[in-house]
């Protein structure tokens, strides 16, 4: 399982996430708050696409991947997209 954090720092309404490649069934979750106390959002199991809305600009999103179960893994291409012009910024892991 994968976490990685988006702050999203302009306008954007919708989410939508791709996964391609290594997963057969990928799950997509995307969280809000902090860690240790993350709120669910928004989930989507056995498609390689999900769109999550409403965005909003300035709160840090955490998005969760994964395969649906210990077999299912592997490499994968993440692309995000959001249908109005939006910047975010990548945080690494802690």
């Amino acid at each position: 399982m994968l976490f990685r954090s988006y702050s999203f720092v302009a306008s954007g309404y919708e989410l939508d996430v791709t996964v391609t490649g290594g997963l057969t069934n990928p799950s997509l979750g995307i969280y809000e708050g902090s860690c240790g106390s993350l709120i669910p959002r928004g989930c989507n199991t056995g498609n390689s696409t999900a769109t999550f809305t409403p965005i909003t600009p300035g709160l840090t999103y955490y998005l969760q991947i994964s395969g649906q179960d210990l077999l299912d893994q592997g490499n994968f291409t993440l692309s995000l997209n959001t249908i109005l012009i939006a910047v975010f910024v990548y945080s690494l892991p802690h």
